[in-house]
């Protein structure tokens, strides 16, 4: 009986992770909580971090600032506006992802797809 529960909690438990792992290669994650962010919480936030991490001034972060031309953000400073916003969020953004992403305005549309706030 005890090698039978074993094995049934072994398969769920590799289930569990193959389902996980799917989804997260999909973008889905099943463990996120319900969002508590606004669309302008989330473009209040978004903005900070930018200011921040790339030390720019406040009047420089639009939604059309190119992250490298008009922000001159470098490859590091990059990395670290991505690691920077996963942490804030709590959110995974994938490197293929955020090679697309050339604006502010491309991470926030992420963000909104990604955390689908409240009104």
């Amino acid at each position: 009986m005890k090698k039978l529960f074993l094995l049934l909690v072994i398969f769920f438990l590799f289930s569990f992770q193959f389902i996980a792992g799917e989804a997260a290669s999909k973008g889905v994650s099943y463990f996120q909580p319900p969002t508590s962010f606004t669309k302008k919480s989330i473009l209040e936030k978004l903005n900070k971090i930018v200011v921040q991490v790339l030390e720019v001034e406040p009047i420089k972060v639009k939604l059309t600032s190119k992250l490298v031309e008009d922000l001159e953000a470098d490859d590091l400073d990059t990395v670290e506006l991505f690691m920077e916003i996963e942490k804030s969020f709590k959110l995974l953004i994938e490197d293929e992802d955020a090679t697309k992403m050339l604006t502010v305005g491309n991470i926030y549309n992420y963000l909104l797809i990604h955390l689908k706030p409240r009104s």
